[in-house]
């Protein structure tokens, strides 16, 4: 799962950890006291000892004030998920934080007012009310209404979490150990930051004393750029406008530039396919997700480039999906490939080189390794080797996959146990109530079926509104997460599904049994 060394990780025992969770819940505890004490002194004894079977008091009992709200909460639970999908490129810190804390209010004003108005809603239909214990059920659901509100808004947005978190985590893993594969197909690259046409990058590392007879395979090439090839003549300047809009990006930057045959140097040494082109067309390629709509909008526009005097126009009307330098993830905006001729060394902006180990096993190809990394070189050249670009992608998925299991679970966890903790706390104070059902006639059978039909819908009630929540936060985490690749979430989504059931339905049946036993205690 981890893709990774983790002999090198263990578990440790934090002392200091123990004496903090032991002060903090012996403050909590005490204000609790405090709190209870207050409370308790306002009460007679006679309220304390039929508190019990009383129902608490529903403070807002008018269906139209509740509907209301309920809509209410839809309309702003709508606009969040709308903000935060189509149009989180461009949202700001400000806007996101907003997004969630409107998403937290349409969540508490949802259990808030549909507690108020569901038990009305049900009593119109009068054969499913009266139906064996249903009337009971419901009225059980919407006492202590309080608190149940608020229990459930916080579950809620916990399993909301459980689910974002794990299914993102799970499918970033497995995007990034995909990609590896995928995008580093040589052993060594080393990008030259000179536009000096004498210095190629061969010699900078011969220079540096990395021994380049250990090197196979090589392919050098280079990247230009020019003032009349920028964001906004590449694109078009509708596209352009709305491309900076988005992404808050300056039209006016130059676009990679880089001569057909350099480009089918690479390709064929990637294993990729190679292209040609007439004297006035040009292609672009790109792998980053976010670019590549708007590529393909100005391609399909047939957005002409003039360049040197000449005019060029696309050979297709869409990208060509591919890369040229190796890279953790799809993270190619565009390059413009032209003919040879229509770029010259006065454009020149960069080199780079490609390269295999000659290694003819796995010894020799450590041994070249070891000696690369020893090596050390000048601040104009960048040099990455594919075992440092797999570390570093693999501490990344590490950190990411142990983060999501994490959360994901302590969230699950926890909001699975303030649901078990609440059921059977009201199932101990129930206990008379069931009595009295007993005692006019109603079977053992009706009593736990209703009482599985209550401890059901507290659980399954947030659990369901927490996966609308998650459809659109798993959206949102792939828009963020673009540059990183896209994976199937299909098999995230599938141990995320398993992870509820196995944890969060354990504790649906550990509650419902244990507060079976309960209700039958006398």
């Amino acid at each position: 799962m981890f893709d990774a060394d983790m002999t090198e990780y263990a578990f440790t025992f934090s002392q200091s950890a123990l004496i903090k969770t032991i002060i903090y819940f012996s403050i909590m505890y005490l204000i609790v006291m405090i709190l209870n004490v207050f409370v308790v002194s306002r009460y007679k004894l006679i309220d304390l000892l039929t508190g019990g079977r009383k129902n608490e008091k529903i403070k807002v009992k008018n269906p139209f004030i509740s509907i209301l709200i309920f809509i209410i909460s839809l309309i702003i639970l709508g606009y969040a998920y709308y903000q935060v999908t189509e149009n989180m490129l461009s949202l700001n810190l400000k806007m996101f934080l907003t997004c969630i804390v409107l998403g937290i209010i349409g969540t508490i004003m949802f259990f808030w007012s549909m507690s108020g108005f569901i038990l009305k809603l049900v009593q119109l239909n009068k054969k499913l009310y009266f139906k064996n214990l249903n009337m009971f059920v419901l009225r059980q659901i919407n006492s202590k209404i309080n608190t149940t509100v608020l229990s459930m808004s916080v579950i809620c947005i916990l399993l909301f979490f459980t689910i974002t978190i794990f299914s993102s985590a799970m499918s970033l893993n497995q995007s990034i150990r995909k990609d590896l594969e995928e995008l580093t197909p040589m052993d060594l690259q080393a990008l030259q930051y000179s536009n000096e046409e004498s210095n190629s990058v061969l010699t900078d590392l011969e220079n540096s004393g990395l021994q380049t007879e250990n090197l196979k395979n090589i392919v050098e090439v280079a990247y230009y750029r020019s003032e009349e090839v920028t964001v906004e003549k590449g694109l078009g300047q509708e596209v352009a406008n709305e491309y900076a809009e988005n992404f808050k990006y300056r039209n006016q930057m130059p676009e990679p530039l880089m001569k057909l045959s350099d480009y089918n140097k690479v390709a064929q040494a990637y294993g990729h396919k190679t292209y040609t082109l007439k004297d006035n067309e040009y292609l672009v390629v790109a792998d980053y997700d976010e670019m590549i709509k708007y590529h393909n909008m100005a391609l399909a526009n047939e957005v002409e480039i003039t360049l040197n005097g000449q005019i060029y126009e696309p050979k297709y009307n869409q990208i060509i999906n591919g890369f040229v330098e190796m890279s953790t993830n799809h993270a190619n905006t565009g390059i413009f490939v032209f003919p040879d001729q229509a770029l010259d060394n006065s454009l020149l902006s960069q080199r780079l080189l490609l390269a295999d180990y000659n290694a003819n096993n796995e010894n020799a190809y450590e041994k070249i390794e070891s000696q690369f990394q020893k090596t050390i070189f000048p601040n104009n050249l960048s040099v990455m080797s594919k075992t440092v670009i797999y570390d570093s992608s693999r501490g990344l998925g590490t950190i990411v996959t142990f983060i999501g299991l994490y959360l994901g679970i302590i969230f699950l966890i926890s909001s699975a146990a303030i649901l078990a903790l609440k059921e059977l706390s009201e199932s101990s104070d129930n206990k008379e109530r069931y009595q009295v059902l007993r005692k006019i006639g109603t079977d053992e059978k009706m009593i736990n079926r209703s009482l599985f039909k209550q401890i059901g819908i507290f659980f399954l009630v947030p659990l369901l509104l927490a996966i609308i929540h998650s459809i659109f936060g798993i959206k949102c985490a792939n828009i963020m997460l673009a540059a990183f690749g896209k994976e199937d979430m299909l098999n995230s989504v599938m141990m995320t599904a398993i992870l509820i059931i196995v944890i969060y339905g354990g504790y649906f049946l550990v509650t419902y049994f244990s507060s079976k036993r309960i209700i039958k205690e006398k």
